[in-house]
């Protein structure tokens, strides 16, 4: 699965023509307690990206194993708005959780840039059939 998975990123990326690879790492709070995320991103000018994407919570019981419902796979994202420091876009998740089920999760995001090549965002989603809340730190490496 994991070939496979990788495999498309690969050929995705290809296809996007990327001009800004972007790597980001953050936290999320769903009703499932806190989580834990990084993501790769491939953008274009117009801000259109996709890329993959790892999140996990944290056990507190180390005999429950240390990573507590990771979650990977693929995130597209769309702009919906734009100005010189702050962008608007709508992201979408779809992946894995616990190796066994298939979950997509819609999220809305305000990117502000704090220098040309890094800043924040913090966004509002869909997980767990409940909202949650997000925040991230992003660089741009190229």
């Amino acid at each position: 699965m994991k070939t496979i998975f990788l495999f498309l990123f690969t050929m995705l990326s290809i296809c996007a023509k990327a001009q800004d690879l972007i790597v980001s790492a953050g936290g999320e709070k769903t009703v499932n307690g806190n989580q834990y995320n990084g993501s790769l991103l491939f953008e274009t000018k117009k801000f259109w990206a996709a890329g993959a994407f790892y999140q996990a919570g944290i056990n507190r019981e180390p005999s429950e194993g240390r990573l507590k419902d990771p979650f990977y796979g693929l995130v597209l994202q769309a702009p919906l708005a734009q100005s010189e420091r702050i962008l608007f876009v709508a992201v979408l998740r779809t992946g894995l959780v616990n190796d066994r089920f298939v979950v997509v999760t819609p999220a809305l995001e305000t990117r502000i840039s704090v220098t040309r090549k890094a800043g924040l965002s913090v966004g509002a989603g869909l997980r767990y059939g409940y909202p949650s809340l997000s925040a991230r730190l992003f660089v741009k490496l190229f």
